[in-house]
């Protein structure tokens, strides 16, 4: 009687030689295969840690005030980050001109149709970097 995968030997009987071994090497390529993929999900988790890291060290996130989201400020603090995008906010309300001084910070920005207008100020080496947002 010929052997059948899926179905139980009788007693005493065994497979034909290979059929096992077969077997056994799949389920070894599996866990190799799976073990491979595993590892190739957690290195880029890693270094997207470690990119995410590196733009916190230049840059911190500060919260949202008048005239702008997203603010995010390297070399000077939140508060005065947001006194400079509060004062720019003001400016451009009055007469919708982007390029201005505010509190000594050059601003300047870019508008393009993703993430509408994209405003930096600078002073020195500080940079202030923000979403406009004046109603």
């Amino acid at each position: 009687m010929p052997y059948r995968l899926g179905r139980a030997l009788p007693a005493g009987r065994r497979a034909p030689p290979g059929v096992g071994d077969s077997i056994v090497a799949v389920k070894g390529l599996l866990r190799v295969v799976c073990a491979v993929l595993l590892l190739l999900s957690i290195v880029p988790a890693a270094q997207a840690g470690d990119a995410r890291g590196s733009a916190n060290a230049s840059g911190t996130m500060c919260r949202n005030t008048y005239g702008g989201d997203v603010i995010s400020a390297s070399g000077v603090g939140c508060r005065k980050a947001r006194q400079v995008v509060r004062a720019w906010g003001r400016g451009f309300k009055r007469d919708r001109r982007v390029s201005r001084t505010a509190f000594g910070y050059r601003c300047s920005g870019r508008s393009d149709s993703v993430e509408g207008l994209t405003v930096r100020c600078r002073r020195g080496r500080a940079s202030i970097r923000f979403y406009a947002n004046v109603p």
